[in-house]
């Protein structure tokens, strides 16, 4: 009995001493209570204009789920909540200023505490910069588009200065023109191919005709004179061919070196009439046209038959 009664003297006597003197945890109490003070000042002293939804926030009251762990609000002191365990444990009141990432939330906290005039003022500069650098673009595009009709002018000029060059050689090639006649073809051209591939020795003799304007023939025979390097008579042959080939100077589109679509340098109305001359390979102008060397053969005619 005597040992319980001292118990509670001491007891009352602790009691009575921490009721006088001030400890360590009255203290600690004291500092809190002065910091949530300064805290609430703090707040009270920003002026925020919340936007009624965060981007997100207005997604998700429009009906879209978003499905994340992690999400974070802004109250309304400006502070800022956060949960990992879902949308559940979102604060209904602050569901309409919700964000997945908190650099976003701080930002509108910091947006939010900008005054009407600031944000007014900050409105209007970024869409002075963009004016600016809408206006830059375009000034860009304008110098591009008009380089490039600067190019393709130059372009056009210079191709229609070529097509004029070209017509007046063609006109001067026409008006040089020397027409043939029945009795006495002009000889264009001639050269010498091989007859047969399989015998690459065996060549044979053409020439292009010309017996004046239309003029086609069906049958030619003629004699045929070469001449070598040296100006020596190489072989002076007769010989017919009973189908020459006729090239008509006809308008195709498809050759590459033409102005106006004309296939030839010369009159529309000329003729080409070749002749194949084709002599025996062991005979001297067989021998001649394999030997080589050929600088310059002629045509006396005989004969023509006309179409």
């Amino acid at each position: 009995m005597r040992e319980l009664f001292t118990f509670y003297i001491g007891l009352f006597l602790l009691t009575f001493s921490l009721n006088i003197h001030s400890g360590p945890l009255d203290e600690l109490k004291k500092g809190l209570g002065d910091l949530s003070t300064e805290t609430e000042n703090i707040v009270a002293d920003i002026d925020l204009t919340l936007p009624n939804y965060s981007p997100l926030g207005k997604r998700i009251a429009n009906g879209e789920a978003v499905y994340s762990d992690t999400f974070y609000w802004i109250n309304a002191d400006g502070t800022i909540g956060s949960t990992n365990r879902g949308w559940s444990r979102v604060p209904k009141p602050r569901r309409h200023l919700v964000y997945l990432d908190r650099n976003e939330a701080v930002k509108a906290v910091s947006d939010a505490s900008i005054t009407p005039e600031e944000r007014q003022a900050a409105e209007e500069e970024r869409q002075a910069a963009e004016r600016a650098a809408k206006e830059e673009r375009e000034r860009k595009a304008a110098e591009k588009k008009a380089e490039r009709e600067r190019i393709a002018a130059e372009k056009k000029a210079e191709e229609k200065r070529l097509a004029e060059q070209k017509k007046r050689e063609l006109a001067n090639a026409y008006s040089d023109y020397v027409y043939g006649t029945k009795d006495d073809p002009r000889l264009n051209k001639w050269g010498t191919q091989v007859k047969n591939e399989y015998l690459p020795d065996d060549k044979r003799l053409w020439m292009q005709l010309d017996f004046g304007p239309g003029v086609k023939a069906k049958a030619i025979r003629g004699t045929v004179t070469c001449y070598d390097a040296f100006g020596d008579r190489a072989f002076s042959e007769r010989f017919e061919d009973m189908n020459p080939g006729v090239s008509e100077n006809k308008i195709m589109g498809y050759d590459t070196d033409n102005i106006g679509n004309l296939r030839y340098s010369r009159p529309l109305d000329s003729v080409v009439n070749v002749v194949y001359f084709e002599p025996n390979m062991f005979m001297p102008a067989g021998q001649a046209l394999t030997s080589g060397g050929i600088e310059k053969c002629s045509f006396t005619l005989d004969k023509a038959v006309f179409k």
